[in-house]
């Protein structure tokens, strides 16, 4: 496990701790993380909820939710990457710093980036990624595989694609 990994868990558990204390003073913070779990899809927020304020053990979340514990795992994985985003200005804020991220995403990064996500988010399920790499480099998006633009959807896509919403379990 990395230093990085280890210094943003900690400073994940103590934005919950403090959000799930109730603490008075801090209504901003407590008003701020509930802002981000409101972002997150259904399944992701109830995975977040369970593990990081109601504090239930992977095993116990995988019972619950008929799923396997590896799958669980993945799943928080996912949304404690996708809290580290949404929470990361009000922390940069607050602490006077930012949070390392150990690679830069260039679709995150390009000017056009809501323009880029619409030709990403235009993909049928069953097509290939050639129109939209095609796409993108006409954009003028220097990307060199399809991988990066899935690490983009999987990590960083900043609005839901279509056909899903915030109350759609399909996935």
């Amino acid at each position: 496990m990395s230093n990085n990994k280890v210094r943003y868990q900690h400073w994940m558990d103590a934005m919950v701790d403090l959000v799930a204390t109730g603490d008075d003073d801090d209504q901003e913070l407590d008003r701020t993380v509930r802002q981000a779990l409101e972002k997150l899809e259904e399944p992701e927020k109830e995975l977040a909820e369970r593990r990081y304020l109601m504090g239930q053990s992977i095993a116990v979340i995988s019972e619950e939710l008929r799923r396997s514990e590896r799958d669980t795992e993945r799943g928080l994985r996912e949304v404690s990457l996708k809290l580290k985003r949404l929470l990361k200005p009000y922390v940069e804020k607050r602490y006077n710093t930012g949070i390392i991220y150990q690679r830069r995403c260039s679709i995150c990064e390009f000017a056009n980036r809501e323009c880029a996500e619409e030709i990403i988010a235009g993909k049928q399920k069953k097509e290939t990624w050639r129109r939209v790499m095609r796409e993108l480099r006409q954009l003028g998006l220097s990307i060199d595989s399809p991988q990066a633009v899935i690490g983009h959807v999987k990590y960083h896509l900043s609005f839901t694609r279509p056909g899903k919403t915030k109350t759609n379990n399909n996935q």
